[in-house]
């Protein structure tokens, strides 16, 4: 059964760049979303294996995501792509334990790779 991934950026380069190497690394059926409202309406319909959040986005941030699917517990892996590691360490902590990985901006794709990989456990 294929992968289903949801990538969730408000910008639209950057999530057309993760959706493209999601199906080209794990020949994954992807979906995408530009902010967090925008990913619970999908994760409605669809069940996924990973979602790749950002984390600074309008309307609903990747934390606030984070807690929404922590909340109604969905058994979801997550990676949260962000520039603010450390500011995510001190104000979010507790969104710490349901994420499967971070890569910190800007990132290399082989690190973007490694993480999404370890936390699907390929």
């Amino acid at each position: 059964m294929p992968l289903s991934i949801l990538v969730v950026d408000d910008d639209e380069s950057m999530r057309a760049m993760i959706v493209q190497l999601m199906l080209v690394w794990f020949e994954a059926t992807v979906f995408s979303a530009k902010n967090g409202k925008e990913a619970i309406e999908i994760m409605a319909e669809k069940k996924l294996n990973l979602i790749v959040t950002d984390y600074q986005m309008p309307e609903m941030t990747g934390p606030e995501l984070i807690r929404f699917i922590k909340k109604e517990d969905i058994p979801t892996k997550i990676v949260l792509v962000t520039g603010a590691a450390d500011e995510i360490k001190e104000k979010h902590s507790d969104i710490l334990g349901r994420i499967s990985g971070m890569v910190e901006k800007p990132f290399s794709i082989v690190d973007l790779k490694k993480v999404i990989g370890d936390a699907l456990g390929l």
